[in-house]
């Protein structure tokens, strides 16, 4: 009975025992605190369902109401805005805007009906009953009315509609007639009169002040006095006080439709202020509920909380024993082998685990013992394979600096093989470059007398081919013949008869196979997998070093295209420009007993002479009209023009002196750069902006005949020409 007791003991119990019993107690009490957590969260969740849920709907309904009210303001002033451009089409508009406000308006009450539904569920004290149903009785209200008044403002423009547009368009047209019928006259005084009364007719159209009227009114009984009393009888047309007549009707009409449409809008817009101001209680009143149903549930849950973590200190207590007995048992059991590893790991291999038993950390001793004799075995042939590769990755670094210092291509790959050859002691290195068809295999560098050789006669091998070039240039993959006298791809060469093995590794950028780096030995087996690694990194980089230098090159030949295109360019563009000079404007200035003076004439000597040259011209006589230093003005490389500067006192300038005149010289030239620019750019916009006027006034009418009438007079305004003509095409009769 006591063996039994103590097999029972927890020192004598086993691991997976003792595993399983103290997570057998954890489970228990994580079950426990699991029940807690259910019940509680099933409260919470009750809370979440009925109040906070809903508070949070009603807060998001009321905020829906504030979008719905924005989008209803959005519709008035979108319709508004555009009332000058409502014309007959407005009918085909309308249902569209009738139906987007209806739909509005619709969502707007159907929010207040959903709100109400949810306060039921919600709100509890009377007074706050009371305040949520006067809110949604104003929201309601200002619906109502706003549709009401959307639905008179579309009344309203509806009635502007005409066969030319609105009240306004109408008004424009009579207009334009009567402007017709005075430039048929003739008499100027009458024309500019007229279009003064243009433009308090815009005035009034486009404000609809009662001022502004009032000055139209009386500026149009004016003119027509003022027309039959200068107007010569012989020319004066009898309708023209009618025309005005309806022309004026047309303008105060026009006037007071949009002084009405402007007042239903702004008591639209008071409405909507209504609206936004009870929306905005509304958001508030809901924020109040949802901050009250929250806090509940914040209560419920510090229940909650306070409940879990009693029950987490006593099961962290009682499972923070046991684990320290179960840690104190692996510990006591465990300190021989720590002895061992920080044995081992201080280098120590010839250390032990003592083995006292048949249990789980005797079999472990047994393990680190194992381990310990095999890292004592492998440790002895380590260290030469470690000296080997360290020498490797020296002669690796070391060409791979060779590789970054060079830019020549021929010169790089020449370097690379030599080393190859005289640090790893190997029988030949060499490397082979694919042409552009893809097809040949060409030799590029060699080393040695047989190397020379055969760059002589231009040794190459077909891409694909039955040898290792051939097959490590199509494959993209290290190619390694371990033994040449028995392998079936190896190409002998008479000019290197000692060859035994022979490695070959692919030259690649990206995907992309460029060549091949063949090194090969008088050993047979040479090349294991650890120096085909090394070399592979290394054929790499003279593969990115090969094509950083070839991009080097184009880069190169790039530029200096570029540097010419560039220069040839501003040639052309300042030579453009000097021949676009209006007339005899200068091309050259000089200063002159204290007075800038235009220059015209051949230039001095120096000057010529700086602007062929391109660079500083200094003449110690000074017999050119006195210039002795001539500084080219150069822009992207190209000289554009010469300062000349003439005097005794340019006699002592030193070189600072004369660099600080170039660098000034230079500001210059970049200043007329952008100047020239700046005048360039200003023409086209010049251009863009005429074209863009004669269009828009081509474009609005829907008659040949106006058209062409159009094109000529905004032609001959734009052209100042006094006479401009238009024909089109006669119908040619055929021979036939």
């Amino acid at each position: 009975m006591q063996r039994f007791f103590n097999r029972l003991a927890w020192r004598n119990l086993s691991i997976p025992l003792k595993t399983g019993a103290l997570f057998l107690l954890q489970m228990v009490l994580i079950a426990v605190i699991a029940v807690l957590a259910f019940v509680g969260l099933g409260m919470v969740r009750n809370w979440l369902q009925t109040g906070v849920a809903s508070a949070v709907e009603m807060r998001t309904l009321s905020q829906d109401l504030q979008t719905k009210v924005e989008t209803l303001q959005r519709l008035e002033t979108r319709l508004v805005e555009q009332r000058y451009g409502w014309g007959p089409s407005f009918n085909l508009t309308r249902a569209r805007f009738e139906a987007d406000y209806a739909a509005a308006v619709q969502e707007a009450q159907t929010s207040v009906e959903r709100l109400e539904a949810l306060a039921e569920s919600v709100l509890t004290d009377d007074e706050d009953w009371e305040l949520l149903e006067r809110e949604l009785r104003a929201v309601r209200t200002g619906v109502i009315g706003s549709e009401r008044s959307f639905t008179a403002m579309l009344n309203l423009i509806e009635s502007f509609s005409a066969y030319t547009g609105m009240t306004v368009g109408r008004a424009s047209v009579f207009g334009d007639e009567l402007a017709d019928v005075l430039e048929a006259t003739g008499n100027q005084a009458m024309i500019n009169d007229f279009a003064a009364l243009r433009n308090l007719e815009a005035d009034v159209l486009s404000t609809g002040d009662r001022m502004a009227l009032e000055a139209f009114r009386n500026a149009s009984a004016v003119f027509v006095e003022d027309y039959a009393a200068q107007m010569p009888t012989y020319n004066r047309l009898a309708d023209i006080p009618s025309m005005m007549d309806e022309y004026r009707a047309n303008v105060e009409q026009a006037a007071g439709q949009l002084a009405q449409l402007d007042a239903m809008f702004r008591n639209s817009q008071d409405l909507k202020d209504e609206l936004r101001l009870t929306t905005s209680r509304l958001n508030t009143f809901t924020d109040a509920q949802r901050e009250v149903q929250l806090a509940r549930v914040a209560s419920l849950q510090n229940h909650l909380r306070l409940v879990l973590i009693g029950s987490l200190v006593v099961m962290m207590a009682v499972g923070g024993y046991l684990t320290y007995l179960f840690g104190r048992s692996l510990t006591l059991s465990t300190r021989d082998l720590l002895r061992v590893l920080q044995r081992l790991g201080q280098g120590d291999l010839g250390a032990r685990a003592l083995v006292a038993g048949s249990d789980e950390f005797s079999q472990l001793a047994s393990g680190f013992n194992e381990m310990a004799r095999q890292l004592e075995i492998a440790f002895a042939g380590l260290e030469q394979r470690v000296a080997e590769r360290t020498r490797d990755l020296t002669i690796t670094a070391e060409i791979g600096r060779a590789v970054s210092a060079r830019r020549d291509p021929r010169v790089l790959m020449n370097e690379v093989v030599e080393l190859i050859r005289s640090r790893f002691g190997y029988y030949h290195a060499q490397v082979f470059l694919i042409d552009e068809a893809g097809e040949m295999a060409r030799l590029v560098a060699s080393t040695g007398t047989a190397g020379r050789q055969l760059l002589a006669r231009q040794h190459a091998l077909p891409v694909g081919s039955r040898s290792v070039i051939g097959q490590v240039t199509a494959r993209g993959e290290p190619v390694v013949t371990s033994d040449t006298d028995s392998s079936g791809i190896h190409r002998r060469n008479e000019l290197l008869p000692d060859t035994r093995s022979e490695m070959a590794l692919p030259m690649r950028i990206g995907d992309k196979v460029i060549g091949a780096l063949d090194v090969q030995s008088v050993a047979p087996n040479a090349f294991d997998a650890d120096i085909v690694a090394v070399f592979q990194i290394m054929a790499d980089q003279l593969a990115i070093a090969l094509d950083n230098a070839f991009l080097q090159e184009r880069l190169d030949e790039l530029e200096a295209s570029m540097r010419a295109l560039e220069q040839r360019l501003t040639r052309e563009a300042w030579d453009a420009y000097r021949q676009a000079r209006v007339g005899d404007a200068p091309l050259g200035y000089e200063l002159r007993a204290d007075r800038i003076v235009p220059r015209h004439g051949d230039l001095p000597s120096p000057l010529d002479r700086a602007i062929a040259s391109g660079s500083v011209v200094m003449s110690e006589n000074g017999h050119d009209e006195g210039v002795q230093l001539a500084v080219p003005i150069k822009v992207r490389g190209e000289v554009i023009g010469a300062f000349g500067f003439g005097g005794d006192t340019l006699r002592g300038l030193s070189e600072d002196d004369i660099g600080l005149i170039e660098a000034v010289v230079e500001r210059v030239g970049l200043a007329l750069e952008h100047m020239r620019l700046v005048e360039e750019s200003s023409r086209r916009v010049e251009q863009e902006h005429i074209l863009n006027e004669i269009t828009a006034r081509i474009v609005g009418s829907t008659d040949v005949d106006e058209i062409l009438q159009t094109t000529v007079r905004e032609l001959g305004r734009v052209l100042r020409a006094p006479q401009t003509t238009v024909q089109l095409r006669r119908e040619v009769a055929s021979d036939e």
